[in-house]
């Protein structure tokens, strides 16, 4: 009897690595459609309502699954229908990549954009890293990014933007007073697309906001980069207009809870009792507002730490390169459909 009463005491104070086990993944997609067949909910926030608030795991998934119906999901169709031959790896376009938020502190989180500069080289296709302040803030990036648009090629330019660097990215619009002609494309890699709730959180007037201002001055961060993450920046004011929806790609994470990051987890669960299923900075139900396409990618959060990340990367590139050239594009590692636990 001590034992077992030891044994529970025991369980109470410990404390789990992640949220939840891992669960059967085809099991739940199955679920998912099986569902939305049933229901035909008409928009996200509809569909985030039919899973009970105790499964976050059905919830993600109900979502992940809307990407392959509708618009979007004739547009993720489109890469998965073969061509009547192989396209080349060459394309006709130039990519800019605009890398995220401390990446020269943290090359390891692969937010630097290197790693899409060495498979756009390995493709054969043009590419540069924009020259921003790894530490600096959206509007002060943003002047740089469009001064870079600024400059036309005989070559269309797609922008690759990762992380914070999208907000870079959209601020860079703003300088330009929007879309502009020399943009032919734009992918969103897991960028923080018009602002995030954490950042509201973060910065509300309580004691937080100041404790958090001091360590950004200790760290000589500047605080401001956060203020500008939040939902009520001036930054997100101004609409987003592609020239089509295909030539806006948001490639965003969608994760159960088995499968964040334990550096996201604190953020994860904050933001699910507050928004419902996220990638750690994005609610993914806000996502279904973005204009242009979603690319979603089971299993992945925020910071997308994949088994093969470049596998994405490469599918992107072929992507944004059949959209600019008009033909589809079956890649050699297509399924995304399939998910993975």
């Amino acid at each position: 009897m001590i034992d077992a009463a030891a044994s529970r005491n025991t369980s109470r104070l410990r404390r789990p690595l992640y949220p939840s086990a891992p669960q059967d993944s085809v099991a739940l997609a199955e679920e998912a459609d099986a569902v939305l067949a049933e229901s035909r909910p008409a928009d996200a926030r509809q569909i985030l309502a039919l899973a009970p608030p105790d499964r976050p795991e059905l919830a993600t998934m109900l979502l992940y699954r809307a990407c392959h119906r509708g618009e979007n999901g004739v547009f993720l169709d489109r890469f998965a229908t073969p061509s009547a031959r192989p396209a080349p790896h060459v394309q006709p376009v130039r990519i800019l990549i605009v890398p995220g938020f401390l990446f020269a502190e943290h090359p390891e989180l692969a937010i630097d954009g290197k790693l899409v500069l060495s498979i756009a080289a390995r493709l054969g296709v043009e590419a540069e890293i924009a020259e921003i302040d790894s530490r600096g803030t959206v509007e002060a990036n943003g002047a740089l990014v469009a001064g870079r648009l600024s400059e036309s090629s005989g070559v269309p330019t797609w922008m690759f933007s990762i992380s914070k660097g999208t907000s870079d990215a959209r601020a860079a619009l703003n300088h330009m007073g929007g879309w502009p002609s020399t943009l032919a494309g734009w992918v969103d890699l897991s960028g923080i697309f018009s602002g995030t709730p954490i950042a509201d959180w973060w910065t509300e007037e309580t004691a937080r906001r100041w404790l958090l201002k001091a360590l950004f001055g200790i760290n000589n961060l500047p605080f401001r980069a956060l203020l500008e993450m939040r939902r009520d920046s001036p930054i997100w004011q101004r609409p987003v207009t592609p020239p089509s929806p295909d030539r806006l790609i948001h490639v965003l994470g969608f994760p159960p809870p088995w499968r964040v990051e334990p550096r996201m987890l604190r953020n994860y669960r904050r933001l699910l009792s507050m928004s419902g299923p996220n990638d750690g900075f994005t609610p993914l139900v806000d996502a279904f507002d973005y204009p242009g396409r979603l690319y979603p990618i089971w299993g992945a959060d925020h910071l997308m730490r994949l088994p093969d990340l470049t596998v994405v990367v490469d599918r992107i590139i072929h992507m944004a390169a059949a959209v600019e050239s008009g033909r589809p594009i079956r890649h050699p590692w297509e399924g995304d459909k399939q998910c993975v636990a």
